[in-house]
């Protein structure tokens, strides 16, 4: 065999080859993932319990504190305002009171957001009122201390039960 004879079919090989990636092409472009998460958040309230008195002018400021619970999505703000509740008085979260059953008779009391009870704890979410409670959330429930107080000198003059439901809004 020639050498002739031998190298035509390399050339023939090396030739289909090089046609073969002559001819390759590759383009490439991006694939975006994503997830949006919206925030989500939860509030649970308690019982502010003044506790039992007996009839009659109170001495010295009845003073009780209870706890709210918020769970937000981590690092999502929100505003906690307490309404005015349900047998306010017409002043809004100045006027709010506890009524005896279906009479008449009530016992003035308020809300307030620090231990001092200087801070009255309004109902207007909007962050620049500074009368509700601001803050971020952390993914895990957050205990917020709710502070009440009946002033001194408030007159109780029929015995029972009296209660008031005040509205938590939740702003987030």
């Amino acid at each position: 065999m020639t050498l002739k004879r031998l190298m035509f079919p390399a050339f023939v090989a090396v030739s289909v080859l090089a046609a073969s990636a002559a001819h390759a092409a590759t383009a490439t472009d991006n694939l975006t993932i994503q997830m949006t998460i919206t925030a989500a958040c939860s509030v649970t309230g308690g019982t502010l319990d003044f506790g039992t008195a007996q009839a009659g002018t109170l001495a010295a400021n009845r003073d009780a504190q209870t706890n709210i619970s918020v769970t937000c999505t981590s690092g999502s703000p929100y505003s906690v305002g307490l309404g005015a509740g349900q047998n306010g008085g017409g002043a809004g979260i100045n006027g709010r009171a506890m009524k005896r059953g279906t009479n008449a008779d009530t016992i003035a009391y308020q809300l307030y957001r620090d231990t001092g009870r200087a801070a009255v704890w309004g109902e207007d979410v909007t962050p620049t009122t500074g009368n509700t409670f601001n803050q971020s959330g952390a993914g895990t429930a957050q205990s917020i201390p709710v502070y009440g107080r009946v002033p001194t000198g408030t007159a109780i003059t029929a015995a029972g039960i009296y209660t008031d439901t005040v509205t938590i809004t939740l702003t987030y």
